[in-house]
This record gives structure tokens, C-alpha cells and sequence, in this order.
């Protein structure tokens, strides 16, 4: 008799203090939480394997602190920490959980998200019931754009920094990821436990500052949109793909009038839900696993971070000390606005100070035929696209921020782009981005590394 049991839960990571985008930023009168944030967890297990999954609404975190909440799960379940996989799906509207341009990490928020992540996945492994799972993948290409866009001049810039419709624009910079994958859990022949799905797209607060309201943004939408098309209570988690250079801006038509903040990104969980929907209901009951095989594994990937030149970090300590910029030496913004300038200079000198070879964890987990494979950063569509082509498995999963947090991992491609004085924010060098070519090999070959392991049980 198959031993396969599923368990799912949420348990809500909402903070009361929230800064806003590179400055603290505390409550106010018009504080509010526009929706919840929730960790949410699947358990599963068989006779001989229990593994964990939480996506939790959260721009990200490092991987000290997932090790964190990785030590307490484990220790109130028996779960193993190397079996239990973490990330985060980059809300914007939501707590500072590592400092990094301008912004602080709030530490009295983080003196508590451990123990609220291994909440859901206690609450989870409690409510573990006989399951089948199921896997499938649909594509949905008109909801996710690269947003490195190739102007006429050459350069690059992204998509948040043009006009619509701009006439300097000639084409995208590098490719998208169309495919929304999901992994489905069921009672035998019956009702839904939870539904992983995984789509490459950034979060939809590039559109502007929501103000101190808490959201969960398209992600929270899509869990509740799926929750109406199915007609009952599940756990609907979306997990971020490889979308470091992908966001749904779409410059190439013009700007949609929207009625309110968050009428794209309740748009977007729509689309994307019933897609997740439709491919759901497209299994078939022999399509469905009694049994599946469950395994984890981690790789780590040792790269190496970037170097500010002796001239860059010159002209970084001559702006913070309030003196005029050195002749000859390139801006150390990505955009127009001088205050960036200050905020660019302390990163090129906090940087300076970090390691120059880097190690991050590579994590890939097995259900039955599907495979999930986490990158510890916001890496660029092109690394999911490589793995997933070169995966042992037929269904590969991609997740970003998982695991840990290193860097923008831009690809080759756009490295190969990028220039010293670079416009384009998601290659310009900072703590966040500081990717040197070779990083793309690193993580991929990890990856596939780690993807061979979980095959191979």
C-alpha cells in the first residue's frame, strides 16, 4: 500500500514596521496591510523520506537566516534541514530583511521570521493525509517581459526607465521564460491539499511605492484568484522562476490606464490562475502518483564577486566625504537621480570589504518524475532556461531566492552588455549586483550537479 502523505499550511509573517524603498520608513497614519504575508508550506513524506517546501512573501533572505529557521523545522519535526527547501518570492511591500542600498535590516523583525517559518512547517507535517501528486506545465508568454531593453545608440537600459512605446527602443536584451510549471497535491481521487506553481516574473510593484501598506503582491492574489476557481480551501503558492531580468512591463504597446495600485498585479494572478487551473484540471486521474519518489540534495557554487577598481573606490570615499567627483571616472549610479550616487558609492565600499570568492547553496528536490531545482540569488532568465534543458528530468521546476540570498545573477549575455558606466540597474555594481562572468556556469553546473543526485535515487 503506498505510504505517500501531504500536508500544507500558511502562517502568516506580517510585521507591524515596514521601510520603504532604500529609507526606514515607520508606521504611520496610513499604515495599513493590504493583504497578508504568509510562509507557506508543503510537507511530504513516505516511508522513508521526509522533505519540506516553503515559499515565503519575502524579498529575500540570507542563507544564515533560512539556516536558522531550517535548524528550528527540523528540530520540532525530524525533518531534515538538508530536507527542507526555502525561498522567497521578492515582494517590495514588505519588511527589510537584509540591508542593501540605502536600507537597514530590520532586526527586530528578523529576531522572529525563524520561528514563524518553522510554524508552517510544523503546521504542515500535522496535517499530513494520504496523497497523490501531479505534475504539468503550461506557457503563458504574454505576462512576463525581458526588461533589458537594447536602445538604438547600443546601450542598455531597463524597461522602468523608458517611456512607452519609446522610440530609442529596438528590441529586448536577452530572452523570457513562458512556462508556468505546477506540482499538484490531492487526496487519493479527491480533493486538493496545495499547488506549487512557478512562473518567471518580477513583482509588480515596479509600477510605483505602494505607500506603508503590507502586500503580498501578485503571489497573494494568485493564491486566493485559484482558491474561487477551485471552489474550496487549498494552499495556492507561487514561487518565483529565474526572473532576475524579467518584469511585466510591456513598453512595446502603450500604457494601460489602470484604476487602481494593485489593479496589475490582481490582473496578472488571474491570468496566471486560471492557466494554473486549466493545465490542473488537464491531468488525468492515471497521470497521478500514489507513490512518488522523494529526495533532496545540495551542491554549492563557488564564484567569484566583482572588484571595484582603485578609481571607483577613490571617487566612492571623495562623495561621501562630501568632496567633487573625480575627473575621468564613471558615475557610480545606474540612474538620473543624484541621490543614488551616495547610495552606489557605500555599496562599492561595502563590497570592497566582502569576500572575493563567494560560496551559495544549489538544492534540488525530487517528487516522482518532477524535479525543483532553488538558486540562492535573483538570477536572470537564461540560467533557469539552461538548466532546465539540460535537466535529467522531463518536468524541471525552477526557483529563485531560495536557499539563500547572493546576488543579481546576470547571465553571460548580459555581462558581455554591460559596461563601467552601465545604466542598466540590475548589472551595476553593488553588493546586489555583483555577478562576473563564470557565475552563470557556476550556479548551472551546480544545479545540474545537484538535479543528478535526486535523479540517481
Amino acid at each position: 500500500m503506498a505510504s505517500f502523505r501531504a500536508g500544507t499550511a500558511r502562517a502568516s509573517i506580517t510585521p507591524w514596521l515596514r521601510p520603504g524603498y532604500a529609507q526606514w520608513r515607520d508606521a504611520d497614519a496610513r499604515h495599513d496591510i493590504h493583504d497578508e504575508l504568509y510562509a507557506k508550506a508543503i510537507v511530504l513524506e513516505n516511508d522513508s523520506t521526509s522533505i519540506a517546501i516553503v515559499v515565503c512573501d519575502l524579498g529575500e533572505l540570507l542563507e544564515e537566516d533560512m539556516l536558522q529557521a531550517k535548524h528550528l523545522a527540523a528540530r520540532l519535526t525530524g525533518i531534515p534541514e538538508s530536507h527542507i527547501f526555502i525561498s522567497c518570492t521578492h515582494i517590495h511591500s514588505g519588511p527589510a530583511t537584509l540591508g542593501a542600498l540605502g536600507s537597514q535590516q530590520d532586526s527586530i523583525y528578523m529576531s522572529t521570521v525563524a520561528e514563524r517559518i518553522a510554524t508552517a512547517v510544523v503546521l504542515a507535517q500535522n496535517r499530513l493525509r494520504p496523497a497523490e501528486a501531479g505534475w504539468a506545465s503550461t506557457s503563458v508568454p504574454n505576462e512576463t517581459f525581458n526588461r533589458r531593453i537594447r536602445l538604438r545608440d547600443g546601450t542598455i537600459r531597463n524597461n522602468f526607465a523608458l517611456s512607452y512605446q519609446d522610440p530609442r527602443a529596438v528590441e529586448p536584451a536577452g530572452p523570457i521564460d513562458p512556462e508556468l510549471a505546477l506540482l499538484v497535491l490531492r487526496e487519493p481521487g479527491g480533493d486538493p491539499i496545495a499547488l506549487l506553481a512557478s512562473y518567471s516574473l518580477h513583482y509588480m510593484g515596479a509600477l510605483g511605492d505602494p505607500g506603508p501598506a503590507y502586500s503580498a503582491d501578485y503571489f497573494g492574489y494568485f493564491d486566493r484568484a485559484l482558491q474561487r476557481l477551485a471552489g474550496r480551501e487549498l494552499v495556492g503558492i507561487m514561487a518565483n522562476a529565474c526572473s532576475g531580468d524579467a518584469n511585466q512591463i510591456d513598453i512595446w504597446h502603450p500604457k494601460d490606464e489602470l484604476p487602481h495600485f494593485w489593479y496589475q498585479a490582481e490582473r496578472v494572478a488571474n491570468v496566471l490562475a486560471g492557466a494554473a487551473y486549466s493545465a490542473w484540471q488537464g491531468l488525468r486521474r492515471f497521470e497521478y502518483d500514489s507513490d512518488p519518489v522523494l529526495a533532496a540534495h545540495t551542491e554549492r557554487a563557488i564564484w567569484q564577486r566583482r572588484q571595484p577598481t582603485q578609481g571607483q573606490l577613490e571617487r566612492a570615499r571623495a562623495l561621501l566625504a562630501g568632496k567633487a567627483a573625480l575627473d575621468g571616472e564613471p558615475r557610480l549610479r545606474p540612474w538620473e537621480f543624484p541621490q543614488w550616487e551616495l547610495v552606489y558609492a557605500e555599496e562599492i565600499l561595502l563590497l570592497d570589504k566582502e569576500p572575493l570568492q563567494q560560496s551559495h547553496p544549489v538544492m534540488a528536490m525530487r517528487v516522482g518524475d518532477l524535479a525543483i531545482f532553488g538558486l540562492p540569488g535573483e538570477a536572470f532568465v537564461e540560467y533557469g532556461l539552461d538548466v532546465k534543458a539540460r535537466s535529467p528530468f522531463k518536468h524541471t521546476m525552477a526557483i529563485e531566492l531560495a536557499n539563500g540570498y547572493s546576488t543579481y545573477l546576470a547571465s553571460n549575455r548580459a555581462l558581455s552588455q554591460a559596461s563601467e558606466d552601465d545604466n542598466s540597474y540590475d548589472t551595476h555594481m553593488a553588493r546586489s549586483s555583483c555577478a562576473t562572468p563564470g557565475t552563470q556556469s557556476a550556479f548551472v553546473e551546480a544545479a545540474l550537479r545537484a538535479l543528478q543526485a535526486v535523479a540517481s535515487r
